[in-house]
C-alpha cells in the first residue's frame, strides 16, 4: 500500500489563506452589498421627489399655457373693441371699457404663472442634482459590490491553484 505523504507546509498555507480570503471577501461582500442597498434606496426616493418635481412643473407649464390662450382671447377682444372704438366711438356696442381692464389682468395674472413655472423648473434641477448623486453612488457601490465578489472569489482560487500545483510536485518528489 502506497504511503502517504505529509503536504508540504507551503501548501496548507496558501490553503488556509486562500480560505481566509474567502471567508473576509464573503463578509466584506454582504457589507459592500448592505451600502449598495442604500444607496439604491436613497436613489429610488431622490427619483421619487424628482418625478414629483416634474410633474408640479408640467403642472404648472400646462397653467401657463391656458392663461396664454385665455391672454390671446381677451387681446383679440381688446384689438376687437379698440378698432370698434375708432371706427363709431358712439356705438353702444363699443361701449365695453372693461376690455382692457380684464386684458390687464390676464397679463398680470399671466406674468404670475410664469413666475410659478420657472420657480418650480428651478426646482426641478435643484432636485435633479441630488439625485442624479445618489444615482451615481448607487452606480459607485454596485461596482465596489462587483469588484470584491470577483476578488473574494478569484483570489482564494488562485491561491487554492497554487497549493494544489505544490501539494501534486510534492507527492511526485519534484521540488
Amino acid at each position: 500500500m502506497p504511503r502517504l505523504r505529509a503536504l508540504p507546509i507551503r501548501a496548507v498555507t496558501l490553503a488556509v489563506i486562500a480560505i481566509a480570503i474567502a471567508a473576509i471577501g464573503v463578509v466584506g461582500t454582504t457589507q459592500l452589498w448592505a451600502a449598495y442597498d442604500r444607496a439604491a434606496s436613497s436613489a429610488a426616493q431622490n427619483r421619487g421627489i424628482l418625478d414629483d418635481a416634474l410633474a408640479e412643473a408640467r403642472s404648472r407649464a400646462d397653467a401657463v399655457m391656458a392663461a396664454q390662450d385665455e391672454t390671446e382671447r381677451l387681446r383679440e377682444f381688446a384689438v376687437g373693441h379698440a378698432n370698434c372704438l375708432r371706427v363709431n366711438p358712439w356705438s353702444a356696442l363699443c361701449n365695453n371699457w372693461s376690455a382692457e381692464t380684464d386684458l390687464a389682468n390676464a397679463e398680470a395674472s399671466l406674468a404670475d404663472l410664469e413666475g410659478d413655472m420657472d420657480l418650480a423648473f428651478a426646482r426641478v434641477a435643484v432636485v435633479r442634482i441630488p439625485s442624479d448623486a445618489a444615482r451615481i453612488d448607487a452606480d459607485a457601490a454596485y461596482a465596489a459590490v462587483t469588484g470584491a465578489w470577483v476578488a473574494a472569489i478569484a483570489t482564494p482560487a488562485v491561491l487554492l491553484g497554487f497549493a494544489i500545483v505544490i501539494a501534486h510536485r510534492a507527492g511526485r518528489g519534484t521540488p
